[in-house]
Protein backbone atom coordinates (compact mmCIF):
# COMPACT_ATOMS: atom_id res chain seq x y z
CA UNK A 1 0.00 0.00 0.00
CA UNK A 2 2.85 2.40 0.68
CA UNK A 3 3.87 2.90 -2.96
CA UNK A 4 0.44 3.73 -4.44
CA UNK A 5 -1.43 5.24 -1.48
CA UNK A 6 -1.04 7.28 1.67
CA UNK A 7 1.59 5.67 3.95
CA UNK A 8 -0.07 3.22 6.32
CA UNK A 9 1.48 4.90 9.37
CA UNK A 10 0.04 8.33 8.46
CA UNK A 11 -2.39 9.77 10.98
CA UNK A 12 -5.71 11.37 10.08
CA UNK A 13 -6.85 14.57 11.78
CA UNK A 14 -8.65 12.59 14.50
CA UNK A 15 -5.55 10.45 15.17
CA UNK A 16 -6.77 7.36 13.28
CA UNK A 17 -3.99 5.53 11.48
CA UNK A 18 -4.36 5.21 7.70
CA UNK A 19 -3.84 1.45 8.12
CA UNK A 20 -7.04 1.27 10.18
CA UNK A 21 -9.14 3.45 7.86
CA UNK A 22 -7.74 2.85 4.36
CA UNK A 23 -10.76 1.11 2.82
CA UNK A 24 -13.35 3.25 4.58
CA UNK A 25 -13.32 5.76 1.71
CA UNK A 26 -14.28 3.04 -0.79
CA UNK A 27 -17.06 1.93 1.52
CA UNK A 28 -18.46 5.48 1.89
CA UNK A 29 -18.06 6.10 -1.84
CA UNK A 30 -20.10 2.94 -2.53
CA UNK A 31 -22.88 4.05 -0.19
CA UNK A 32 -23.06 7.50 -1.79
CA UNK A 33 -23.05 6.06 -5.32
CA UNK A 34 -25.81 3.57 -4.53
CA UNK A 35 -27.92 6.30 -2.89
CA UNK A 36 -27.42 8.56 -5.91
CA UNK A 37 -28.80 5.96 -8.31
CA UNK A 38 -31.62 4.93 -5.98
CA UNK A 39 -32.70 8.59 -5.69
CA UNK A 40 -32.98 8.62 -9.50
CA UNK A 41 -35.07 5.44 -9.37
CA UNK A 42 -32.31 3.34 -10.92
CA UNK A 43 -30.55 0.18 -9.83
CA UNK A 44 -26.79 0.28 -9.72
CA UNK A 45 -24.05 -2.29 -10.07
CA UNK A 46 -21.08 -0.92 -8.16
CA UNK A 47 -17.81 -2.84 -8.23
CA UNK A 48 -14.95 -1.98 -5.91
CA UNK A 49 -11.82 -3.48 -4.48
CA UNK A 50 -11.93 -1.09 -1.54
CA UNK A 51 -14.37 -2.63 0.92
CA UNK A 52 -14.86 -3.15 4.63
CA UNK A 53 -17.27 -5.12 6.78
CA UNK A 54 -20.78 -4.11 5.76
CA UNK A 55 -19.85 -2.93 2.26
CA UNK A 56 -21.62 -5.87 0.59
CA UNK A 57 -24.97 -4.20 1.28
CA UNK A 58 -23.99 -1.46 -1.17
CA UNK A 59 -21.26 -2.69 -3.50
CA UNK A 60 -19.69 -5.81 -4.96
CA UNK A 61 -16.03 -6.76 -4.66
CA UNK A 62 -13.32 -7.89 -7.01
CA UNK A 63 -10.02 -9.11 -5.73
CA UNK A 64 -8.00 -6.28 -7.22
CA UNK A 65 -5.05 -6.16 -9.57
CA UNK A 66 -3.63 -9.66 -9.90
CA UNK A 67 -0.72 -11.00 -11.91
CA UNK A 68 -0.94 -13.38 -14.84
CA UNK A 69 0.50 -16.39 -13.00
CA UNK A 70 -0.74 -19.76 -11.84
CA UNK A 71 -0.01 -18.68 -8.25
CA UNK A 72 -2.46 -15.78 -8.52
CA UNK A 73 -5.05 -18.02 -10.16
CA UNK A 74 -4.72 -20.43 -7.22
CA UNK A 75 -4.94 -17.58 -4.71
CA UNK A 76 -8.15 -16.34 -6.31
CA UNK A 77 -10.00 -19.40 -5.01
CA UNK A 78 -9.14 -18.61 -1.39
CA UNK A 79 -9.94 -14.93 -1.96
CA UNK A 80 -13.40 -15.72 -3.32
CA UNK A 81 -14.07 -18.24 -0.53
CA UNK A 82 -13.10 -15.64 2.06
CA UNK A 83 -15.15 -12.80 0.62
CA UNK A 84 -18.18 -15.06 0.28
CA UNK A 85 -17.84 -15.85 3.97
CA UNK A 86 -17.46 -12.10 4.64
CA UNK A 87 -20.91 -11.61 3.08
CA UNK A 88 -19.99 -10.67 -0.50
CA UNK A 89 -21.86 -13.09 -2.75
CA UNK A 90 -20.70 -11.52 -6.02
CA UNK A 91 -16.91 -11.52 -6.05
CA UNK A 92 -14.24 -12.64 -8.47
CA UNK A 93 -10.77 -12.15 -9.87
CA UNK A 94 -9.63 -10.84 -13.24
CA UNK A 95 -9.46 -13.94 -15.42
CA UNK A 96 -6.07 -14.51 -17.08
CA UNK A 97 -4.58 -11.91 -14.72
CA UNK A 98 -4.59 -8.13 -14.85
CA UNK A 99 -0.85 -7.38 -14.78
CA UNK A 100 1.71 -8.99 -17.05
CA UNK A 101 1.29 -11.00 -20.19
CA UNK A 102 -0.66 -14.22 -19.95
CA UNK A 103 0.06 -17.49 -21.74
CA UNK A 104 -2.46 -19.64 -23.60
CA UNK A 105 -2.36 -22.50 -21.06
CA UNK A 106 -2.79 -20.17 -18.09
CA UNK A 107 -5.61 -18.19 -19.68
CA UNK A 108 -7.43 -21.36 -20.73
CA UNK A 109 -7.20 -22.86 -17.24
CA UNK A 110 -8.31 -19.58 -15.72
CA UNK A 111 -11.40 -19.48 -17.96
CA UNK A 112 -12.19 -23.02 -16.89
CA UNK A 113 -11.94 -22.01 -13.23
CA UNK A 114 -13.65 -18.66 -13.83
CA UNK A 115 -16.72 -20.42 -15.22
CA UNK A 116 -17.55 -21.10 -11.55
CA UNK A 117 -16.66 -17.68 -10.14
CA UNK A 118 -19.67 -15.68 -8.96
CA UNK A 119 -18.22 -12.65 -10.79
CA UNK A 120 -16.27 -13.56 -13.89
CA UNK A 121 -14.51 -11.23 -16.31
CA UNK A 122 -11.41 -11.09 -18.48
CA UNK A 123 -9.72 -7.77 -17.77
CA UNK A 124 -6.12 -6.57 -18.03
CA UNK A 125 -4.10 -3.39 -17.95
CA UNK A 126 -3.22 -1.29 -20.96
CA UNK A 127 0.45 -2.30 -20.86
CA UNK A 128 -0.18 -6.04 -21.14
CA UNK A 129 -0.80 -8.02 -24.33
CA UNK A 130 -4.41 -8.65 -25.29
CA UNK A 131 -5.84 -11.82 -23.82
CA UNK A 132 -9.09 -12.20 -25.71
CA UNK A 133 -10.03 -15.85 -26.26
CA UNK A 134 -9.81 -15.58 -30.05
CA UNK A 135 -6.12 -14.60 -30.09
CA UNK A 136 -5.02 -18.07 -28.97
CA UNK A 137 -4.66 -21.12 -31.19
CA UNK A 138 -7.71 -23.20 -32.09
CA UNK A 139 -7.29 -25.78 -29.30
CA UNK A 140 -7.04 -23.14 -26.56
CA UNK A 141 -9.81 -20.99 -28.06
CA UNK A 142 -12.07 -24.03 -28.28
CA UNK A 143 -11.42 -24.96 -24.63
CA UNK A 144 -12.12 -21.36 -23.57
CA UNK A 145 -15.35 -21.39 -25.58
CA UNK A 146 -16.39 -24.63 -23.87
CA UNK A 147 -15.78 -23.02 -20.46
CA UNK A 148 -17.84 -19.98 -21.44
CA UNK A 149 -20.68 -22.19 -22.73
CA UNK A 150 -20.59 -24.11 -19.43
CA UNK A 151 -20.90 -20.84 -17.52
CA UNK A 152 -24.04 -19.95 -19.47
CA UNK A 153 -25.43 -23.44 -18.89
CA UNK A 154 -25.14 -23.01 -15.12
CA UNK A 155 -26.57 -19.48 -15.05
CA UNK A 156 -29.92 -20.60 -13.61
CA UNK A 157 -28.06 -22.46 -10.87
CA UNK A 158 -25.93 -19.39 -10.14
CA UNK A 159 -29.08 -17.25 -9.90
CA UNK A 160 -30.47 -19.73 -7.39
CA UNK A 161 -27.27 -19.52 -5.35
CA UNK A 162 -27.42 -15.71 -5.47
CA UNK A 163 -31.03 -15.79 -4.29
CA UNK A 164 -30.07 -18.07 -1.40
CA UNK A 165 -27.20 -15.74 -0.54
CA UNK A 166 -29.51 -12.71 -0.52
CA UNK A 167 -32.08 -14.40 1.70
CA UNK A 168 -30.00 -16.61 3.97
CA UNK A 169 -26.40 -15.44 3.64
CA UNK A 170 -25.33 -18.81 2.22
CA UNK A 171 -22.06 -18.38 0.31
CA UNK A 172 -22.30 -18.78 -3.46
CA UNK A 173 -18.72 -20.00 -3.92
CA UNK A 174 -18.03 -22.31 -1.02
CA UNK A 175 -15.62 -25.04 -0.06
CA UNK A 176 -16.85 -28.62 0.23
CA UNK A 177 -16.65 -28.58 4.02
CA UNK A 178 -19.51 -26.08 4.02
CA UNK A 179 -21.97 -28.59 2.55
CA UNK A 180 -20.43 -31.84 3.79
Amino acid sequence: MNNKAVPVDAKHKDGTLEFEAHSTFGHLEGIATKQYFENKGQRAFILSRSTILGSAKYIQHWLGDNWSTFQYMKASVAGIFNFNFFGFPLVGADICGFLGDTEADLCTRWYQLGAFYPFSRNHNDIHSKDQYPYIFDADHSSAIKDAMVLRYKIHAYMYTLMQQASQNGIPVFRPQFYDF
